[in-house]
């Protein structure tokens, strides 16, 4: 699945209507195997290091691996699925791991080390002097000064992290879509834009809303949808409404049934 893998074109902006799930964990597979290589070809000289024969080349894999990744990551927040869930969730541990080992690799640090202490350090720009003291500072918060034990008990906890995070992303979602508020009086949405009524009316006739008042059709307003404001999270006028939809949103929990008048 390496070839024409959209996540591994060389593309100015993700190719986001090619992406698709089975094309996720191949890709990261393949720029993970090959930062690892690159890693491991780079320190094998165990001198000579400098910014163009290490620092850059890693730089580049960095920014690959980031650019095939976003997209992903974007895409899980806006367009999930179930097996999208599952593919990014699979990716996640890999993702840790990876990070955790470069983090913890000594013969990397040394080299990083060798090289802001070099002569050719004085004579970087501010940008790359940045770039390896950061990363100086990134191997400490990573454990390189651990012992095993310690560093065994780093990695478990950043994968716990990792997954953690990624079940609270899922639960916001679900919660988000799952919640609804009926709203019986027209008045408590006054100012909301003719266009955004017209939505929430033809969503509620999907989903087959009742409860409006006498003479009124039921509409259901949406606040996001696919990972962007909807109808429902627009101003209007009712301040007790505008409270009620941005305590959803605080909640993570936005979409809202209204039932107003006839459009």
């Amino acid at each position: 699945m390496t070839m024409n893998n959209p996540l591994l074109e060389n593309s100015l902006l993700p190719l986001f209507s090619q992406i698709k799930p089975e094309h996720i964990e191949p890709a990261i597979d393949s720029l993970l195997a090959e930062a690892r290589a690159l890693v491991e070809e780079r320190l094998q000289t165990r001198k000579n290091y400098s910014w163009d024969k290490l620092l850059a080349p890693l730089e580049t894999i960095e920014n690959k691996l980031h650019k095939a990744w976003s997209p992903v990551e974007h895409l899980n927040a806006v367009q999930n699925s179930e097996e999208l869930r599952e593919v990014y969730n699979a990716c996640l541990p890999k993702l840790s791991d990876f990070a955790t080992e470069m983090g913890q690799n000594k013969t990397l640090f040394n080299a990083y080390r060798v090289i802001a202490k070099s002569s050719e350090f004085a004579e970087f720009d501010t940008a790359q002097q940045k770039i390896i003291r950061n990363a100086l500072r990134d191997f400490r918060l990573s454990g390189i000064d651990l012992n095993e034990e310690q560093k065994q008990r780093y990695k478990e906890i950043a994968q716990e992290l990792a997954r953690f995070t990624s079940r609270y992303e899922e639960n916001v979602l679900d919660a988000t879509n799952a919640w609804h508020k009926l709203i019986t009086h027209q008045q408590e949405l006054a100012g909301l834009p003719a266009s955004a009524l017209t939505q929430a009316k033809q969503t509620a006739e999907q989903h087959g809303e009742e409860g409006a008042e006498v003479g009124q059709d039921p509409l259901r307003a949406i606040l996001r949808e696919n990972g962007n404001p909807g109808a429902g999270f627009q101003p209007h006028g009712n301040q007790s409404a505008r409270d009620s939809q941005h305590l959803a949103v605080d909640l993570a929990i936005v979409h809202l049934t209204v039932p107003l008048g006839s459009l």
